[in-house]
C-alpha cells in the first residue's frame, strides 16, 4: 500500500510563516536589548555616585578606576541605544519598481554614537566612484531614522547568441550620503545596488573621511 501523499504548498502561506518567525526573533531581541539597556542606565547612576565619592575622598587611584568604569558603561549605553533602535525598526513595505534604502544617521561623540535628527540624506547615482545626479532625498526623524524610495526599472535579461542562455545585466549602483549645512561635498557615503523591489539597510556615521568628488 502506498502511504505517500502529495500535498500542495501555498507559497504565500510559507512566506507568511517565515516572516512571522523573523518578526518573533526581532521582537525577542529587541526585548532583551531594551532590558539590558535599562539595567545599564540604572548602573550609570551608581557608577557616578561611586566616582563622586572617590573624588571627594581624595583617593586618586579609586577615582581613576571609577572614572574608567563609568566611561566604559557610558559607551555600552550608547552602543545599546543604537542596537535597540535598529532592533525595533519596522521593515518598510516594498514598492513596485523602486529600491528602498533606509537606516540611521549617527554622530560619534565621546566615544559613543548618538542619533542625528533632521539630517539631510541624499541618494546619488553612481558613476564609477563618483557621484552622479540626485535620485532622491529625505530628512532623518527624531531617532535618526531615514527612508528613501528610489524609482528603478527591473533589470531585463539580455539575450546572447542563438542557443546560449540569457544573462542579467549587472544592476546599477547608487550612493547614499549625508549633506550637512555648509558642506559642499557629502559625508558618510555608502554604495548600494539599485535593484527594483528590494530593501537596503545603511547606517551612516558622521566621521571625518576623505570626500568623493562629485561628477560635473
Amino acid at each position: 500500500m502506498n502511504t505517500n501523499r502529495t500535498q500542495k504548498l501555498n507559497v504565500a502561506d510559507v512566506t507568511d510563516g517565515i516572516e512571522r518567525g523573523y518578526a518573533g526573533l526581532d521582537a525577542a531581541r529587541a526585548s532583551a536589548l531594551t532590558g539590558l539597556l535599562a539595567i545599564r542606565r540604572a548602573k550609570a547612576s551608581n557608577l557616578q555616585r561611586e566616582l563622586d565619592a572617590a573624588r571627594e575622598s581624595g583617593d586618586r587611584t579609586a577615582a581613576d578606576l571609577a572614572a574608567m568604569m563609568a566611561n566604559a558603561n557610558s559607551r555600552l549605553v550608547g552602543m545599546l541605544n543604537r542596537e535597540v533602535a535598529t532592533a525595533t525598526t519596522k521593515v518598510p513595505t516594498l514598492k513596485k519598481n523602486a529600491a528602498i534604502v533606509h537606516g540611521y544617521v549617527w554622530q560619534v561623540a565621546g566615544g559613543q554614537p548618538g542619533a542625528v535628527p533632521n539630517a539631510r540624506v541624499v541618494v546619488f547615482a553612481a558613476a564609477d566612484q563618483e557621484l552622479g545626479r540626485k535620485l532622491g532625498e529625505a530628512r532623518s526623524n527624531g531617532q535618526g531614522y531615514y527612508k528613501i524610495a528610489v524609482p528603478v526599472k527591473a533589470v531585463a535579461e539580455k539575450p546572447l547568441a542563438s542557443g546560449a542562455a540569457s544573462v542579467k545585466q549587472a544592476p546599477p549602483s547608487a550612493f547614499v550620503a549625508i549633506l550637512r549645512s555648509g558642506d559642499k561635498e557629502p559625508s558618510a557615503m555608502q554604495k548600494f545596488p539599485l535593484v527594483a523591489n528590494t530593501l537596503s539597510f545603511r547606517e551612516l556615521i558622521l566621521v571625518d573621511t576623505p570626500k568623493t568628488k562629485r561628477k560635473a
